[in-house]
């Protein structure tokens, strides 16, 4: 998928790319961003938010396994066969776990569903902040990467935010040079080039990633 147009236009064409191939569910444009010491708001040029079945299914699942937990310790005699499995579960856990911990298998098993469950909703949803750089020359250098870290950092930091950033995205219409990749991978930063071709990642392996 190539590129079309220049400036609000390039930030468009950037939010239909992220929706088309990235996996963003949620588009916002132009967005004004409060920091923690900055006194002006920063310009987030797009925030999408990414979501995860998969992470939505695991939250949901272990906040039933938490529920029937608390209930198999409350009201063991109104869950039937069920009660009886999460004991047995609970059983499980003391029998991995040791004997110190007889009779806390259930209580457990709840606390590592809780856990799980806070996990999944936090992985749930990502929000990324996209800084679009639609320039006719010139490289990408590390001080577009820095500036854009800087500011996702103090948002990050601001204890009133609606919303923090789980990733930065630097979309350029040029080639990033090679100190902007190295600042890249240091500050999390991932980094695309969108040609009048094409719309490609560069300079971070996906092992890199993760």
């Amino acid at each position: 998928m190539g590129r079309g147009g220049r400036g609000k236009d390039f930030e468009e064409y950037v939010a239909l790319y992220m929706e088309a191939f990235l996996g963003v569910t949620r588009i916002e444009r132009n967005l004004p961003v409060k920091g923690k010491v900055a006194d002006r708001p920063y310009d987030c040029d797009v925030h999408g938010i990414v979501e995860s079945r998969g992470w939505r299914l695991v939250s949901g699942g272990s906040i039933a396994l938490f529920l029937l937990g608390v209930g198999a310790i409350v009201i063991p005699e109104h869950l039937g066969d069920v009660g009886s499995t999460v004991q047995e579960a609970g059983r499980q856990v003391e029998s991995a776990l040791g004997p110190e911990t007889a009779g806390w298998g259930i209580a457990i098993l709840s606390v590592i569903a809780w856990v799980a469950a806070l996990l999944g909703k936090k992985k749930a949803r990502r929000h990324v902040w996209v800084e679009c750089k639609e320039r006719s020359k010139g490289s990408i250098k590390r001080t577009d990467i820095n500036k854009l870290a800087d500011a996702v950092a103090d948002v990050c930091a601001f204890t009133g935010a609606k919303w923090r950033p789980d990733e930065m995205w630097l979309v350029s219409s040029t080639r990033f040079d090679i100190d902007a990749l190295n600042f890249a991978r240091e500050r999390g930063v991932r980094c695309f080039e969108a040609t009048e071709d094409e719309t490609s990642e560069t300079g971070v392996r996906l092992e890199e990633r993760g």
